[in-house]
């Protein structure tokens, strides 16, 4: 038998037996059957102004932080946080974006700006904490979103937390040059 040939098979059985795992995490997460930390797991498929669902989860009881994860990455990079800020007397609540994770990715290009990112996250915490203003966080981009929804909805804000966040370009030439340097990388 070709050593490649069993080699071959053996990861295919480990993939198939972590894929399954995998999914039955996942399963469990979007079914609310999930226990994390202190308080029952959460989740919800908000629809966002123009349909699409994003992902939603939220752990514990008490004043809403919302955190939203950087660019290309999904709710999973605030994973480490719930537990502390949890027992700290947080709900806690992480979401992916449109085009992340497990929200819906639309086709169309018009449905992806920092307007649309606002609304989103509008949305998330219309459905975490109606009525009541929360922390708004985030990493990067999030930082980003967070800042811009702070402006646009300053009394659903009781704090900003913006980490390794910017506000963005002030010129398009700025952007311009930096869009070239990722190009090159």
């Amino acid at each position: 038998m070709d050593p490649c040939a069993s080699f071959t098979y053996r990861v295919s059985v480990y993939c198939g037996e972590v894929n399954d795992a995998i999914s039955g995490i996942i399963n469990s997460i979007l079914s609310g059957r999930c226990l994390v930390g202190r308080g029952r797991l959460e989740t919800q498929r908000v629809k966002a102004s123009d349909g699409a669902e994003l992902y939603v989860e939220a752990h514990g009881e008490g004043k809403p932080i919302i955190l939203s994860c950087a660019f290309c990455t999904t709710h999973e990079n605030w994973r480490g946080q719930i537990e502390p800020l949890v027992a700290a007397g947080r709900r806690v609540v992480l979401w992916d974006y449109r085009g992340h994770g497990l929200s819906d990715a639309p086709d169309n290009a018009s449905a992806y700006s920092i307007e649309q990112v606002v609304d989103d996250l509008r949305a998330v915490l219309d459905w975490a904490a109606p009525g009541q203003s929360a922390v708004v966080g985030g990493l990067s981009f999030g930082g980003l979103c967070s800042l811009h929804f702070a402006l646009t909805y300053p009394d659903r804000v009781e704090a900003l937390l913006l980490v390794d966040s910017g506000p963005g370009f002030k010129k398009p030439e700025a952007q311009e040059q930096w869009a070239a340097q990722v190009e090159r990388t």
